[in-house]
């Protein structure tokens, strides 16, 4: 028997494996306050949007999580570069 927040952390690694891949390069906020959670420069991410939060691009923040769909954390939008 799963929880809900099983079945959505699901529901996230399914979304994850056909999601848009971004590489992060820290840039501003991210540059001056590095979080503990900030990833290394380079990493492959994709946008994520955990549920109770606010919307993706707003005030130029967004969620990104792994490529197993395990969310990171918030980042600077513009430190995110969409691989082709």
């Amino acid at each position: 028997m799963s929880t809900y927040h099983q079945e959505h952390a699901d529901a996230l690694r399914r979304k994850a494996a056909t999601a848009t891949r971004y590489t992060f390069t820290a840039t501003g906020a991210d540059l001056y306050d590095r979080q503990p959670y900030t990833p290394v420069d380079g990493t492959v991410v994709i946008k994520a949007q955990p549920r109770g939060c606010p919307r993706n691009g707003t005030m130029g923040q967004c969620y990104i999580a792994d490529l197993t769909g395990r969310v990171i954390g918030m980042v600077d939008t513009r430190s995110l570069r969409r691989i082709v």
